[in-house]
Formats: C-alpha cells, sequence, structure tokens
C-alpha cells in the first residue's frame, strides 16, 4: 500500500477526516515515506504513520461536541503520546515528524492532571459535555481567551500562540482551583502561591503530576533538525536540563517547559532553587523524573 492508502483505509472513522488530510500525509512527506519504504514498508509507516494516526483517534469521531480547536489538539496529542510516547518523545536513531506536539501534549496532560483521566476521555469522545465536566464558567473563559487570542495572531490552524504552554496550563490550574482570572490577565506571572499549597482536586491527581514532571522534562529534551520536508525532534542523551523554581520551568535544548505548581512548591521547601542533571543514555524521564521529585 501507499501511505495515501493507509490513510484513507484509517483516517474515515475520526473527526477531522471532511476537512483535513490526515496529519503527515500532505505536501512532500507522503512521497518522502514512499521512497524508504523498499520491500518491507511496514515498520516505515510504523515510523512515519502510527503516531499520526493515533493522535487523529485521540479527537475521536464525528458526533461530538468538541472543544475549540487548540485544546482539542492538546487532549488528542496527549492521549497519542500516552499510546505510543516513542512517536513524540523518539530515540536518535528514529527522529519523530511530530516535532512540534510536546507543547500540546502539556496542555492535554493538564486537563487530564486536573479533572482526571476517565472525565478527560469521556468529554472528549461525547459521552458527557465539556460543560458538565470543566463547568460552564471555565468552559466560556477558556473559549473566550482562544477567540481572543486567535484574533490577535490570525492562524490558518485556529491555534493561538503555540510554543507558550505554560498561560494554558496556569488557566487551567485557576480554573480548576474556581479562581479564575480576567479576561485581560496575560498570565505569565509565576504561579500563585494558592496552587502551590492547594489540595487534590481528584485521587489520581498525585500520579499525574510525576507524569507531568517527566513529560516536562522531555519537552525541554527534545532536540530538533529539519529535514526535506519538515522538522524532525528526538530525545539527545546526554542532553543539559535545566531547573528553575523561582520560575517554575525546566529548560534545555527544545526550550522551556512548566512545572506543575504543586511540584513547584513542594520543591521549593527542600531543594535547591536551580539544579542541572542531564538525560540519561536509557532516555527513562520517568525515573529522571523520581530523581527530581525525591
Amino acid at each position: 500500500e501507499s501511505p495515501q492508502a493507509l490513510g484513507c483505509d484509517l483516517y474515515p472513522p475520526t473527526s477531522f477526516v471532511r476537512s483535513l488530510p490526515m496529519l503527515l500525509l500532505y505536501g512532500a512527506r507522503p512521497a518522502l515515506i514512499a521512497a524508504q519504504a523498499g520491500a518491507d514498508p511496514a515498520p516505515v509507516w510504523d515510523r512515519w504513520l502510527a503516531g499520526a494516526w493515533l493522535h487523529e483517534l485521540g479527537h475521536m469521531g464525528r458526533r461530538r461536541d468538541a472543544l475549540f480547536p487548540y485544546l482539542d489538539e492538546a487532549i488528542a496529542g496527549y492521549l497519542g503520546l500516552r499510546l505510543l510516547p516513542d512517536a513524540v518523545l523518539a530515540p536518535p536513531a528514529r527522529p519523530s515528524p511530530l516535532a512540534g506536539w510536546m507543547p500540546f501534549v502539556l496542555v492535554g496532560q493538564a486537563l487530564a492532571r486536573l479533572w482526571g483521566e476517565d472525565a478527560l476521555l469521556r468529554a472528549q469522545a461525547g459521552v458527557v459535555s465539556w460543560e458538565a465536566t470543566l463547568g460552564a464558567e471555565v468552559c466560556a473563559a477558556l473559549e473566550r481567551r482562544w477567540w481572543q487570542e486567535h484574533r490577535a495572531l490570525l492562524q490558518i490552524s485556529l491555534h493561538p500562540d503555540t510554543a507558550r504552554p505554560a498561560r494554558w496550563m496556569r488557566l487551567l490550574e485557576l480554573g480548576a482551583l474556581g479562581a479564575l482570572p480576567d479576561d485581560d490577565d496575560p498570565l505569565d506571572e509565576p504561579p500563585p502561591r494558592l496552587l502551590a499549597e492547594r489540595p487534590d482536586l481528584h485521587p489520581g491527581e498525585s500520579a499525574l503530576e510525576a507524569e507531568a514532571v517527566a513529560l516536562a522534562l522531555g519537552a525541554a529534551a527534545l532536540e530538533t533538525r529539519a529535514d526535506a520536508a519538515g522538522a524532525l525532534a528526538s530525545l539527545q542523551p546526554g542532553a543539559w536540563l535545566r531547573l528553575d523554581l523561582r520560575r517554575g520551568i525546566v529548560a534545555g535544548p527544545g526550550g522551556e517547559a512548566p512545572l506543575p505548581p504543586r511540584v513547584v512548591g513542594r520543591l521549593r521547601r527542600g531543594a535547591p532553587v536551580e539544579a542541572a542533571v542531564t538525560l540519561p543514555a536509557d532516555r527513562d524521564l520517568g525515573a529522571l523524573a523520581s530523581r527530581w521529585l525525591g
């Protein structure tokens, strides 16, 4: 089969089949994928298209009440990564074509962390409404913020500034706590103290905080390079990562990634305000996060 034929087989049940080609199956990419296939195409299809297909499945079916495009992409990105982490957090030998997805993943993970994985899945699938899951006030505030930022940038993708997930994560944190900021708040300041000291919102939150730290480490450690049809990203063992608890971020070759405010609050009580570490050869982000979390 060709990459396009696979897309025709896999893509129809998903949400965006009537409006967009399947992720990675447009532009010059299909021809490049086909050229690499050779006599045994299955491993090539897996490398290039498995993550993209799982991402599209994360958008669920067409008959659902979706959130606005940016958060819908964030949720689909997170669900795809949960199913196939190497599709985004890839080894150097097989760099990922989903090079720009970690900021989306961090925001989608924040939704799961703050409202629970089951609640996120049920709402994304359309089993329950987003208003019933997040609350009508939170949904309205998120949509106002998205529309405000979209009008400022006018991206064809209908996404706001995707390189700065911290503002959206902070807005979700405040919404989950019932402390929504004003619509014109830039959300650029470090997390307020009330976020660092709040109680659990649901029973699984603490486990998902450890995952959030691991994903922040992964986002900061990703190194990106260009190929003939786009960008490729991979986790490079030995990459230096810097923890800055004053700002609540981890920084590395992939840029800056925000940490959960409660994690920052706990670490500030017993760890240096700044620290550095290198990504180990096994690229085990969970073990690295556990070391930092003690």
